[in-house]
């Protein structure tokens, strides 16, 4: 017998909800509603139930065929539509922000179910067929592209991806905010690995993780970490000008070390230093 037929509890959805209010947020909120019905489950409050679930804890015991942002949307969505209600009030610390969700039943009886059918009793069939969510695929076809041309610039510059590598790279693209584009961060941390010549996985991923945790834009990261790790003069970022000047003295004084050592050009005698170096440190010195 297959395991690909149902032999665990399936997850249920109406046709003519789905239909209605999409196929993805009819699956969230019927099961959703299943968790609801549970006794054992959520709390109520003013005769109302709550459901409290991160999203990484409703991806791995739902939703596992989602990623954690498109849960988030779709939730997000039968938010909007007025089915399903939030609040993050009820946690324990006021620092935690995992939203508690509840179904808005009044607007799921107001729902007018006059496009589509409901399956006729002893028939696993309908003769309805239930519309591709256009937008929703769109958005899933665009995280699978963007995920593959991370993978393949992954593999290219820092190495292999083994399972345990991948289930790392799809995490770290899960947590980015919706307003970081995930091949944009990759490609700059990886080309800082690359610069850094420290093309380890971990390297990379400290990176990412430090651009999530900072809450900023890409571009403000960016600019930010500038500001901080930049020359200063008298303990303060330099200009752009002044910027330009401080590294051409610098330059300046390449050069004529490298004159000094023998050497016509500035990179051959970097390397040649940093091979001393490297071997100073090798002999023990």
């Amino acid at each position: 017998m297959s395991k690909l037929l149902i032999q665990e509890p399936p997850l249920q959805v109406l046709p003519s909800l789905a239909v209605k209010i999409g196929l993805n947020q009819a699956m969230a909120l019927q099961q959703l509603h299943f968790w609801e019905i549970k006794p054992s489950q959520g709390k109520i409050i003013a005769g109302r139930k709550w459901i409290r679930n991160t999203l990484k804890k409703w991806k791995e015991s739902n939703f596992p065929f989602w990623s954690e942002k498109t849960i988030g949307r779709i939730f997000t969505s039968l938010e909007e539509m007025g089915l399903v209600d939030s609040r993050t009030d009820l946690n324990k610390h006021g620092y935690d922000r995992t939203k508690w969700y509840s179904s808005n039943h009044e607007a799921i009886d107001a729902l007018d179910f006059s496009i589509g059918t409901t399956c006729p009793v002893g028939s696993g069939q309908t003769d309805t067929t239930i519309p591709e969510n256009t937008t929703e695929n769109t958005e899933e076809e665009k995280e699978e592209s963007d995920t593959g041309k991370i993978f393949t610039l992954w593999q290219s510059e820092i190495g292999s991806t083994s399972p345990i590598i991948a289930d790392k790279i799809k995490d770290l693209i899960d947590n980015l905010d919706e307003w970081n584009d995930s091949v944009d961060v990759f490609t700059y941390a990886i080309a800082a690995a690359v610069k850094a010549d420290v093309r380890k996985p971990a390297y990379v991923e400290k990176i990412v993780n430090n651009i999530i945790t900072s809450g900023l834009s890409l571009e403000l990261y960016i600019k930010k970490r500038a500001e901080r790790t930049g020359p200063k003069k008298n303990g303060r970022p330099m200009d752009t000008e002044a910027r330009r000047d401080h590294d051409a003295a610098n330059e300046r004084q390449y050069i004529k070390m490298a004159k000094r050592d023998g050497f016509d050009n500035v990179d051959d005698w970097k390397v040649a230093l940093r091979k001393a170096g490297e071997q100073a440190a090798t002999d023990g010195y």
